[in-house]
Order: structure tokens, then sequence, then C-alpha cells
């Protein structure tokens, strides 16, 4: 059997997720500056945010709200959709610096994301999934070790 790619053209992938439930995969493309979902077959491809995105850099998908995350890097704020890509909002918009990565704990009801600070460094920090409750879990000044090991 030969391996063949889901999709063709000019893709620039930055971040994807899975919802095992409904056996789709979400995608950001940074190109585009849009976040897509498609069937894991590559069937049913949509765009469902392409507005006012920026830098989607990382997303993440809540299986039991069914709602999607995604950090815009180039807007420096933390977003949440229904998977559809309806009911969006913004959740966190101040001292958001340098984000890179997101991911969604639905058990907990918690975000957790991480970033460079230059100048107090890299960090990692938690909200509640509405974007109440944000806490500082870790400030590493030795930046480079940090995203060696992250």
């Amino acid at each position: 059997m030969i391996n063949q790619p889901l999709f063709s053209g000019n893709l620039v992938v930055s971040s994807i997720d899975f919802d095992y439930a409904t056996s789709q995969i979400y995608w950001s493309d940074s190109e585009l500056k849009t976040i897509s979902r498609s069937s894991i077959n590559g069937t049913h491809r949509e765009v469902i945010l392409e507005f006012g995105i920026d830098i989607p850099d990382s997303i993440s998908f809540d299986w039991i709200s069914r709602n999607i995350y995604w950090l815009d890097r180039g807007l420096s704020r933390i977003e949440v959709a229904r998977e559809d890509g309806s009911s969006r909002r913004a959740i966190l918009w101040q001292n958001i610096t340098n984000p890179s990565n997101i991911v969604v704990d639905p058990l907990s009801g918690m975000i957790y994301w991480s970033g460079l600070n230059l100048k107090n460094g890299n960090f990692i920090e938690k909200s509640a999934s509405d974007g109440s409750g944000r806490t500082l879990l870790v400030n590493e000044k030795n930046g480079l070790e940090f995203f060696l090991i992250g």
C-alpha cells in the first residue's frame, strides 16, 4: 500500500488536532490565516474560521464542550469557537506575550499555554476554559533549555 497525502496544494499547517468521536481533523494554516477541518480520509474539507486571524500558531480541540481553542501569535490572544467556527470570542488578550503552544484538558476544564517573554524568559500558564483564573505555572529564564526540552 502506498501512502497518499490527504491534501494537496499550498497548505502551511502550523498545528493539528483530532476529534476521535467524529473522526475529524482540525488544523491551522499560518499562510492562509485559517482554521479548517475535514474527515480523517480528507473528504468534507471546510474552512471554519478565516476572518480576523493573523498567525494561528497552535490549536487544541475540547472533545467534551465541542470547542476549538487557538493561539494567535500575531494578535497575541487566545480565542475559542464552537467546532463549526460559530460563537467565536477572545478569552485572553492582555499580557499574552509570544504565545506558542496551547492544550486543553477537557476533564478539568482548564487550558494551558506556553510562550516566550524576551524580558522574563519562557513560561507556562493556565486558566479555566473561559479565560478566568489565569495562573503562571512556570517561568524559566534559561529559554534555550526550556524550548529544547518542552
